[in-house]
């Protein structure tokens, strides 16, 4: 399974999805997006053959040479790819890797542009392909119990940074959302700790500066170490840090999180 926790499109925010088949073989993937509005998924098939790597812009769901591979997908929201092998066996799943690129003009000129490698869930037990997906560290992998982010602080009138957070669990066959409570805890350059919290339903966008315990004045450092833990369900997700070296000009660079611990989440597909 991949997880993209991340794909976002609009007059001036561009992404593209990037997948890998790693083997010799024919691969299927399954795939949906999910609107960080409406909780909704939006399901489509990828056929690909030995070794062959594909890329769509989300916006049109089309490659490089204009081929549809997906639906178009507008707005925030994540995607996740599952194989569904040719065989029962672990060498029939373990057969993928992924990437996404996002752009954003709204910050100047070039557009910034973030990459960042989509989170995979090995399969662990063979098997035959259901339409239940049990990350228990039997089945699949687990969903981590902890992030952990080195982050910059939210400066006084500075370019602003952004958490970015999806559950792991979801219901996409009745199209129920999962919703959760989100703990923080952070710890600055002095070790001094703060908390605070917040919530999550299928998807949420957590401004820096919307956060006391994210922002310099509160925390008192330039940079701080940040634990996210999910309380009813395990998360996933990403910082995109935005920073200023000086003058007008922001940059903007992708923050993966350490992942601490396991969780079990379970996915319902259609």
């Amino acid at each position: 399974m991949l997880l993209y926790p991340l794909v976002r499109t609009s007059a001036t925010q561009q992404t593209r999805i990037e997948v890998m088949n790693l083997s010799g073989l024919p691969v299927s993937l399954n795939c949906f997006y999910v609107s960080s509005i409406s909780c909704t998924e939006s399901g489509f098939d990828i056929e690909l053959t030995g070794n062959q790597p594909v890329s769509w812009l989300v916006s049109s769901g089309t490659s490089g040479s204009g081929g549809r591979i997906a639906p178009p997908f507008f707005g925030d929201g994540e995607l996740k790819c599952f194989v569904v092998p040719q065989g029962s066996d672990l060498g029939s799943y373990n057969v993928v890797q992924g990437r996404a690129l996002v752009s954003d003009s709204t910050q100047g000129v070039p557009p910034q542009t973030i990459g960042y490698s989509a989170i995979a869930f090995r399969r662990l037990s063979p098997g035959d392909f259901t339409g239940e997906i049990d990350l228990d560290g039997v089945n699949y992998e687990q969903c981590p119990d902890r992030l952990h982010f080195d982050a910059l602080t939210n400066q006084t009138n500075g370019p602003n940074s952004e958490l970015v957070l999806v559950p792991c669990s979801e219901d996409l066959e009745d199209q129920i959302p999962s919703g959760a409570t989100v703990q923080f805890a952070v710890v600055n350059e002095f070790e001094e700790r703060f908390s605070s919290s917040t919530t999550i339903t299928c998807f949420n966008r957590v401004s820096f500066s919307a956060v006391g315990a994210f922002r310099r004045s509160i925390v008192g450092s330039d940079t701080a170490h940040v634990i996210v833990r999910g309380v009813d369900v395990p998360l996933v997700g990403l910082v995109i840090d935005r920073f200023s070296l000086g003058g007008s000009v922001v940059s903007t660079s992708s923050n993966e999180p350490n992942l601490e611990g396991g969780r079990s989440a379970v996915i319902f597909l259609p």
